[in-house]
């Protein structure tokens, strides 16, 4: 209670899933309500926003309501003692942080651009656009009768791959969608895989759909790793199974000098892939599968390949001007929106970042409505805060890294049909041989000359 009465949020929630709780999925629900609580609290004291520390202020508010219901209905002396204590103490906390945030916010354009974060179905469901078609093709995969198939999302870096994979639960309302990232997850052996894949699962599983998976069965990884996706299979209501398995790429180094494990574990895969009736596999990554080796191509067996890439100009220019319903309507004029999309190309990261900095420009100099003169402006900040995503995009073979050098001092280059088909499939040139992404040929400009 002294944390949570001097807003001490990150050290409440170390708590709750450290010391005072044994851990989220042995803890007490009514507690729980308290870490799911703390969840957007915690992120509330990470984010100078005042768009997002309101909405998350406003989660959380929800939650501990929903938590005081629950208490209020409980019988036993761990609920009273919450209801008196705790509960009281954090409601207090939450309303007085949710009014200086609506002080904040309400002297300001609201900012909910989210550059560089993945969306998900709790925070940016305004902001997804364009993928509507994606989400049917899913939907469509995952529904067919039988077995044997499997999804491969495949897209350039920073395309909205993980924000479509955090956004299915809210699409695909009847199937458990476990979103697995194997770079946030540390792993270097087949044990410590199938654990955090497990825990992973259990903890969204519970969180989203309230249900309660198996937990990993006792023995040889390989051996539990089988059991429990087996056990997957069979789940209550007859929910179906999403596992999404994003930077797919990545497996390949998990087990370094260690070619067999790896081998077995493709293989394992390979046979949920094919004897499953209710999981179903998602891999999503940026490699096309005719680049990597035989390895994917003989374990992820009758794939069907789904290629996310940029928003269209309809959809990124109405998504800088309407990005949510209370957003004014004449902030962003067509014309500057426009501008911003022909810079960009459509790409959504980019897309979001100049909307972002855009509004923050137009806080800073205290006005609402923004102009073609503040393009260049932005701009300059995106070629500032972008240089390792544009320098990745360098780290190309010589000839296409040749191509887009020419493309960029507004040469027409000749370039070979490998080459182009290789800029083509990593949407970095158009039909016409020309950068996809202009700003993109301003960063190469400013690094040849520097």
């Amino acid at each position: 209670m002294q944390a949570a009465k001097a807003q001490d949020f990150p050290l409440l929630s170390s708590d709750l899933v450290g010391v005072w709780l044994p851990g989220i999925e042995e803890a007490d629900p009514l507690l729980l309500g308290f870490a799911e609580a703390s969840r957007y609290l915690n992120s509330v004291m990470n984010t100078e926003n005042p768009y997002h520390r309101h909405r998350q202020l406003e989660r959380a508010r929800y939650e501990l309501a929903a938590l005081r219901n629950r208490l209020r209905g409980a019988d036993s002396e761990l609920a009273r003692a919450l209801y008196s204590g705790p509960l009281p103490v954090w409601e207090l906390a939450v309303g007085e942080l949710l009014q200086q945030a609506k002080e904040d916010s309400t002297a300001q354009l609201p900012n909910p651009f989210r550059p560089k974060d993945p969306l998900d179905h709790e925070q940016g469901r305004d902001l997804f656009r364009g993928r509507e078609e994606l989400v049917r093709t899913v939907e469509t995969l995952l529904g067919e009768p039988g077995k044997g198939c499997s999804i491969a999302l495949l897209g350039p870096r920073r395309c909205g791959k993980t924000s479509l994979l955090k956004m299915l639960p809210l699409f695909l309302p009847d199937a458990v969608c476990v979103f697995f990232d194997l770079q946030d997850n540390p792993i270097d052996s087949p044990a410590s895989f199938f654990s955090a894949l497990a825990r992973r699962a259990r903890e969204q599983a519970r969180r989203d759909r309230g249900l309660t998976l198996p937990d990993l069965p006792e023995g040889s990884p390989f051996e539990s790793g089988s059991r429990w996706l087996e056990s997957l299979d069979d789940l209550p209501g007859g929910h179906r199974l999403l596992l999404c398995i994003d930077e797919f790429e990545r497996l390949e180094s998990l087990f370094p000098g260690s070619n067999r494990e790896l081998l077995q574990l493709m293989g394992l895969l390979r046979a949920t892939i094919q004897h499953r009736r209710r999981v179903r596999i998602l891999v999503a990554g940026t490699a096309p599968f005719e680049d990597l080796d035989a390895l994917w191509h003989d374990h992820l067996i009758n794939s069907r390949e789904i290629r996310i890439g940029y928003l269209d100009r309809q959809t990124a220019t109405d998504l800088l001007r309407h990005p949510i319903p209370e957003f004014p309507e004449d902030a962003v004029p067509e014309e500057v929106a426009t501008a911003i999309v022909e810079r960009t190309g459509g790409q959504p990261n980019l897309v979001q970042l100049y909307g972002s900095l855009l509004v923050n420009l137009l806080n800073a100099e205290d006005r609402r409505q923004a102009t073609l003169q503040d393009v260049p402006r932005i701009e300059a900040d995106v070629l500032a805060q972008e240089v390792s995503y544009f320098r990745n995009l360098l780290q190309a073979p010589p000839a296409a890294r040749a191509a887009l050098v020419a493309l960029a001092q507004d040469q027409r280059p000749e370039i070979d049909p490998p080459t182009r088909r290789w800029l083509r499939r990593r949407l970095l040139v158009t039909e016409e041989d020309r950068l996809s992404m202009p700003v993109l040929g301003a960063w190469i400009r400013a690094e040849e000359v520097g």
